[in-house]
């Protein structure tokens, strides 16, 4: 990941949109330091989320659109991620 690239991304997209009522991917996500920290298993959650979420695009992505594809650009699936969720979709017969 090219911080200096995704950084200048990540602070444009400010103020982050805030539910105010819960907690959100978003929240986990509320400053660059956390991005960097903990985009890696939001991605990955958000991942196995599309996978079983009917209503992905208007319940999880519309909380903040911008954010999440910048996340989803900035911490791609590697190939054993790939493998993981490939297992879990089948274990829950998703595919």
């Amino acid at each position: 990941m090219n911080k200096t690239l995704f950084k200048e991304r990540y602070e444009a997209l400010y103020p982050l949109p805030d539910a105010g009522w819960d907690t959100t991917w978003v929240d986990r996500l509320r400053s660059w330091d956390d991005f960097v920290e903990n985009g890696a298993t939001v991605a990955m959650q958000l991942r196995r989320l599309q996978a079983c979420a009917g209503a992905y695009e208007k319940d999880f992505r519309s909380l903040a659109p911008m954010l999440h594809d910048l996340l989803m650009e900035a911490f791609t699936m590697t190939p054993e991620q790939q493998a993981e969720l490939d297992e879990w979709k089948a274990e829950l017969g998703f595919i």
